[in-house]
């Protein structure tokens, strides 16, 4: 492949629609880079999660893909946008299924090449009762509270106002 009109410094596919980063997460020394993909064509459709991975975050080596829709799943029209955190020892990405929109999980040994997806996905199903929401996606999980619990952030859409959870355990 001719590289020449690539950029140098900037991550991007070797072929097909790139969107949004997702799960910029240091392990073991390595950099990893998840990020919104179709595989499959040029434009958006069919959303999976592409993945790279780093020594320097200037030189990329293309992996396989993290994430693609389970059939007959919670994320079967897509995985969109969400983050990655270390839980317990464990690679772990965080995640929205879509149609309805919903939170889930999967895990990784320590390579990060291999994931699985939680057998209780979606592990939320859906934003608090009571609320006018207009979306309810894009986790995430930020630092460990003294309780041991992840504090949780989504992106609501509540009549042009955003809205953010509170800690809850993974």
């Amino acid at each position: 492949m001719e590289l020449r009109h690539r950029p140098l410094y900037h991550f991007m596919p070797l072929a097909n629609w790139m969107n949004d980063p997702n799960g910029l997460i240091q392990w073991k020394g390595v950099y990893h880079l998840f990020y919104q993909h179709h595989p499959h064509g040029p434009g958006w459709a069919d959303m999976h999660w592409g993945h790279a991975t780093s020594r320097d975050l200037v030189h990329w080596v293309h992996q396989p893909i993290a994430l693609a829709p389970t059939p007959g799943g919670p994320d079967k029209d897509g995985v969109f946008t969400g983050c990655a955190v270390i839980h317990e020892g464990t690679p772990t990405l965080v995640y929205t299924g879509v149609r309805p929109e919903v939170q889930c999980l999967a895990t990784s040994d320590d390579e990060m090449i291999v994931w699985h997806k939680s057998p209780h996905n979606p592990v939320i199903a859906g934003p608090p009762a009571g609320l006018d929401l207009t979306g309810f996606r894009d986790p995430y999980v930020g630092a460990r509270t003294m309780a041991g619990t992840w504090s949780w952030g989504r992106a609501c859409a509540a009549r042009a106002a955003w809205c953010s959870s509170i800690a809850r355990p993974i």
